[in-house]
């Protein structure tokens, strides 16, 4: 019985990892490690690193209700993410970072706008071209 209850817990334990994988954004740490620099973006990068806290990665919900609730900061999780912005920051930065944090901003995207936001954020070192 033993072996048959490891068994199935492990069953369980890769279905959880499985479903994460499948349904939480990928939020990506280097990025929100950037745009938590810029005062604008502190408290939604804030946000999302709570509600990244808050979903194990490792021990599956036992019951439905901690299932729900987990489903609840998924979605809350994919909320903040894909709404994340701040006020004071022209769109067309918003643009460049979020392309630039997934899968790489061409430099059509870094205008001068975008560039002169960067310095003055002093946030230049931190993003590096590379070739694709």
């Amino acid at each position: 019985i033993e072996k048959l209850v490891k068994f199935y817990e492990e069953k369980l334990s890769q279905a959880w990892k499985d479903y994460l994988n499948q349904n939480m954004p990928s939020t990506n740490s280097e990025f929100l490690s950037l745009l938590k620099k810029v005062p604008d973006f502190k408290p939604i990068v804030e946000r999302v690193e709570q509600l990244k806290q808050r979903i194990p990665q490792d021990n599956y919900p036992e019951k439905e209700e901690e299932f729900k609730k987990m489903e609840g900061l998924i979605e809350s999780l994919k909320s903040a993410w894909a709404n994340l912005s701040a006020e004071n920051v022209p769109d067309s930065v918003l643009q460049f970072l979020r392309a630039a944090a997934n899968q790489g901003a061409s430099l059509d995207l870094l205008t001068p706008e975008v560039q002169a936001w960067i310095e003055e954020h002093g946030i230049s070192d931190s993003l590096r071209i590379r070739l694709s």
